[in-house]
């Protein structure tokens, strides 16, 4: 991009190219055109490079002291600093803007500090030690500075974040007239986020980072270690999360916290406020029992994940619509790319969709679920919700190159539109329960048009349960189209008592429609 501009700056004379550029490239784009040409390319967006101001202030000319070494409060001295940025020239709301610097060191903070303005940077000194040597509670007590920048939630007995991102002027919050009134520009960088003694109940449950309606976002280089919620964005466009580890909080049974490492929210109470064109790349979630790696909720569209990791006793990735009335404002599209999550143990389905109206494409994945013998949790559940087609829209589902390995239920549980399951090894899943005498087949696809080719399918009795065998199985109930060819289903007929490797292929093509077959392989 540099390259390109040196060209056009100094080799073309004309005033109006060099201006066509500025408005083409720099001028924030059209949010739904770009994400329309983004969605045709079918790769996931470059990260985003906010705008930021021009001013540079160091949060040392504010904070001295013990508010350097969490032994005080810094929720103050570190607000002053932003308000000092923001309105360094009074005449323009917002603020200008600029970096806001700081040093390695322990900011412990016991309330929420409030980002007002447009093109604004954090700074860290480096994401430092995962839990610092913080001081007790009361505050007394020396910590011990870490190699980096580390902000501790202090403790809080309600839900409110610890950095929260709202221009609360009325002339920027959600309208008719869309992101235009949006904040523009924030960069958060290089800083280690952490509970007070590594615990909600000594920090907060609510979010570490709470970003309101702003676009043209970068969280980059930043830990976060015993949330409830790491990251929380409600509405804003183009929102990029690179090079972030969070380790969420598991909650107890009795604490019935909704906890998740990242939150992607949109919402009906503004008129404008559909969160757009989210990516996350490099990024490493932990989550608890029954709590997500990634949480999308109502009016949120097209989200990438590249690169990406979870490992959980809950969900993966979930998706739901429960306050929405209208499927335009559910959920729109994900991709999925080099995702590789792990189940330590749960009852809940690893990726489980529902409400989702414009897609879901998965590719070059890694899944490895839980069985227990006696849970019947999918790997992979798609479903229209409250809104099928056609209501819903026409639900794309495309799973291909993808590595799925167990679950007491179904590898991949698929209701929509036009489904493609193309050249998977799908192994251990599918079981028939005795109990209420269901079966659960490797493979279930319902839907109207759906394209089955080059696919690897093994039931797999991992845990040696010969009483309940798994099954390779792939049922196409009321598909009205079906293409399905060159797959492999493999089946093991060894001794019983010993660990099956296949115990069980079943292939049960839809019942009437207009069906197309070539060799397929297997019992």
């Amino acid at each position: 991009m540099r390259y390109l501009t040196h060209l056009l700056f100094h080799n073309i004379p004309s005033l109006l190219l060099k201006l066509l550029f500025v408005f083409l490239v720099v001028a924030p784009p059209v949010a739904a055109q770009n994400r329309q040409q983004v969605m045709s390319a079918g790769v996931a967006p470059a990260a985003v490079s906010p705008s930021i101001g021009a001013n540079m202030l160091q949060v040392t000319n504010f904070c001295s002291g013990t508010q350097l070494t969490g032994q005080a409060d810094a929720t103050g001295c570190i607000q002053t600093a932003v308000d000092s940025i923001c309105n360094s020239n009074a005449a323009t709301i917002p603020g200008p803007g600029g970096v806001l610097s700081f040093a390695a060191g322990i900011y412990r903070i016991d309330g929420t500090v409030l980002l007002k303005c447009s093109g604004l940077e954090l700074a860290g000194a480096g994401a430092g030690d995962r839990y610092p040597q913080m001081p007790p509670p009361d505050g007394t007590g020396n910590g011990t500075v870490g190699s980096g920048t580390e902000f501790v939630a202090g403790h809080r007995t309600d839900d409110l974040a610890m950095i929260k991102a709202l221009v609360d002027n009325s002339s920027h919050l959600p309208s008719p007239n869309g992101p235009n009134n949006f904040a523009n520009g924030l960069y958060i960088h290089d800083i280690t986020m952490v509970n007070n003694f590594g615990s909600v109940s000594n920090g907060r449950s609510g979010a570490f980072l709470e970003i309101n309606y702003w676009q043209q976002v970068l969280v980059a280089r930043v830990n976060m270690y015993a949330p409830c919620i790491g990251a929380k964005v409600n509405g804003g466009f183009f929102v990029t999360f690179e090079d972030v580890m969070i380790k969420s909080y598991e909650p107890t049974v009795s604490g019935g916290l909704s906890c998740a490492a990242f939150r992607l929210t949109g919402s009906v109470a503004n008129t404008y406020s559909t969160l757009d064109v989210v990516a996350f790349n490099r990024t490493m979630a932990n989550a608890g029992s029954h709590s997500v790696c990634y949480d999308v909720q109502d009016r949120v569209q097209t989200v990438w994940w590249t690169n990406t990791t979870c490992e959980t006793n809950g969900y993966a990735l979930k998706s739901s619509c429960p306050t929405m009335s209208s499927p335009l404002y559910c959920p729109g599209f994900f991709t999925l790319h080099d995702f590789e999550a792990e189940s330590f143990g749960t009852g809940d389905n690893m990726i489980d969709l529902t409400d989702l109206v414009d897609g879901f494409k998965m590719s070059d994945s890694w899944l490895r679920g839980f069985y227990s013998g006696a849970v019947a949790n999918n790997l992979v559940s798609v479903l229209p919700g409250r809104f099928p087609p056609p209501t819903g829209g026409n639900l794309g589902v495309t799973m291909s190159n993808n590595w799925l390995k167990f679950a007491g239920g179904s590898c991949l549980y698929i209701s929509s539109a036009m489904t493609t399951i193309a050249n998977n090894h799908i192994y251990g899943c599918g079981k028939y329960y005795q109990s209420n005498q269901t079966l659960y087949p490797g493979v279930e696809i319902r839907a109207n048009r759906a394209v089955v080719t080059g696919n690897q399918f093994c039931g797999g009795d991992w845990l040696n349960d010969v009483t309940w065998p798994m099954n390779a199985g792939l049922i196409l109930p009321g598909v009205d189209y079906t293409i399905w060819t060159s797959n492999l289903f493999s089946y093991n007929t060894a001794p019983s008592g010993s660990n099956n490797a296949c115990s069980a292929g079943i292939v049960n093509q839809s019942a009437g429609g207009h069906n197309v077959t070539s060799p397929n392989v297997g019992p």
